[in-house]
């Protein structure tokens, strides 16, 4: 299920964001949801409700469209939502026919939004994504799942590249799976930390501003896309800060401070300053084993990398181009999917991670689509059963929990491939995401190879070799069709 979403500015009541909007129908009536991560709440805004608190205009001048209710019995039992921001929402609970991507999905339940504090902050209505025990409001997710509409409790979130037109990009918000045709090159996978605690949340092993690892920059990150902000520890933001202020001032050969046009937020001097800006790196935690990971720190395949343009945003009304980093000295901290929009973001429950792969430019999914044909949502059960060639120039790299065969072709081969297989030693799925099926005759000397490095791992793992065999067979058969 493909839904369109929208990334906007939003300007007004004191507050400069970029919102992530999806689109959707609710009995009929055209209405805007905050795509959010961050919660698991699904409701819209009552008309009468933000009429009668607002103004009489409000929901015209709502970026999100007013619910009516048009039975005049939608006040059943009622939920809460608390934000990280101070705000707190109350719904009721009502049911009604949606639509979703052009699919009508009838009888789904969702809320209504009638009480939104304080009166300062704008209400909004929310496309919950957050994966957190249920609450009084069913989830989306939840509801589509048990009716058999998406097949996995999984979605993917992108943006298309050089889609900006008139300060508005455009992407998809696919529910139940992902589309391997939009993304290109090395995968990432970031393991969720593990219980009790509950949503997307990811270790951060550190951050680095201009290519420097900051010291003591590891704490646990929300991936939400309900902000637009990057949350850091109070310590870290100023040392970011001044990080970043001694970089520009290097690069320009002038001095560049950040300008605090109200608390916590900062804006830069003029906004041509922002070309002479570094860009961020995230390292994340791939294992939950610190001493190995941290060797790889330098490794050009693990940092994502935000640059200043998403990390710096011009609000054209404000005339000011807005550091979108800010400092908490409480709750939880957060990195919005906005400012990873140069990444495919997959959210995977059922495996406990996120994947963030590069999305691909233009040219690369029209070559992608003509190589593998049409792509639809595809869960990762069926991508591993439709990839082929996995064993082909490949390595093993020995982690923690998993080995990974992983396709090292160089970037100028005229057959390169981005090729991956994963081996969970914990019971889950194997995973394999190729593009680029090619069988060649070297593929025998790198079998015989990779059969003598098994053997090593086959002593803590006596099945290993089983799952191994199941996917050498399965990979040879699609290679030789």
């Amino acid at each position: 299920m493909r839904l369109p979403i929208f990334l906007r500015a939003y300007e007004g009541e004191g507050h400069l964001e970029t919102l992530i909007i999806a689109p959707i129908k609710a009995d009929g009536q055209s209405l805007n949801l905050l795509v959010d991560t961050g919660c698991s709440e699904f409701f819209v805004i009552e008309r009468g409700f933000l009429t009668r608190t607002r103004s009489s205009n409000a929901c015209e001048q709502s970026i999100f469209g007013c619910y009516e209710c048009a039975s005049g019995h939608c006040e059943t039992d009622a939920g809460e939502v608390r934000y990280g921001d101070g705000g707190h929402a109350r719904y009721v609970q009502h049911r009604g026919t949606l639509e979703l991507g052009g699919q009508v999905v009838p009888d789904c339940e969702f809320g209504l939004l009638v009480d939104y504090t304080p009166v300062s902050h704008t209400p909004h209505a929310s496309l919950g994504l957050g994966s957190y025990p249920y609450e009084a409001n069913t989830p989306i997710m939840k509801q589509l799942t048990d009716r058999g509409l998406v097949r996995r409790n999984d979605f993917s979130i992108y943006f298309k590249p050089d889609s900006k037109q008139e300060g508005v990009e455009e992407g998809e918000l696919i529910l139940g799976g992902e589309d391997p045709s939009k993304y290109r090159g090395h995968t990432l996978n970031a393991r969720l930390t593990a219980s009790p605690v509950n949503g997307w949340i990811v270790e951060l092993e550190g951050l680095g501003v201009d290519g420097r690892l900051l010291p003591q920059s590891a704490f646990r990150l929300h991936v939400d896309s309900g902000t637009s902000r990057f949350w850091l520890p109070h310590d870290i933001f100023t040392t970011v800060l001044r990080t970043l202020e001694a970089s520009a001032t290097a690069t320009s050969g002038r001095s560049i401070k950040f300008k605090e046009i109200r608390k916590n937020q900062f804006a830069l001097p003029k906004c041509s300053d922002r070309t002479s800006l570094p860009p961020l790196d995230l390292y994340f935690l791939r294992q939950f084993n610190r001493r190995e990971f941290s060797d790889k720190l330098d490794h050009e395949d693990w940092p994502i990398v935000i640059p200043p343009e998403l990390y710096v945003h011009h609000f054209p009304k404000q005339k000011r181009c807005i550091l979108m980093l800010i400092g908490n000295s409480e709750g939880s901290h957060a990195i919005g999917v906005s400012l990873l929009r140069n990444y495919y973001l997959y959210f995977q429950k059922g495996h406990r991670r996120i994947q963030f792969t590069r999305v691909a430019q233009s040219n690369d999914s029209a070559k992608l689509g003509k190589d593998e044909g049409a792509h639809g949502e595809r869960d990762e059960e069926k991508a591993a059963s439709e990839n082929s060639g996995w064993w082909r120039n490949a390595r093993f790299l020995a982690l923690s929990g998993r080995v990974v065969i992983e396709d090292t072709a160089g970037d100028d081969s005229p057959h390169t491939a981005s090729c991956r297989t994963t081996i969970w030693d914990d019971g889950q799925d194997s995973v394999s995401h190729c593009h680029s099926p090619i069988f060649n005759t070297s593929c025998i000397i790198h079998v015989i190879t990779i059969l003598f490095v098994v053997v090593k791992y086959c002593v803590d793992d006596p099945k290993l070799p089983i799952r191994l065999f199941y996917l050498f067979i399965r990979g040879a058969g699609h290679s030789l069709r």
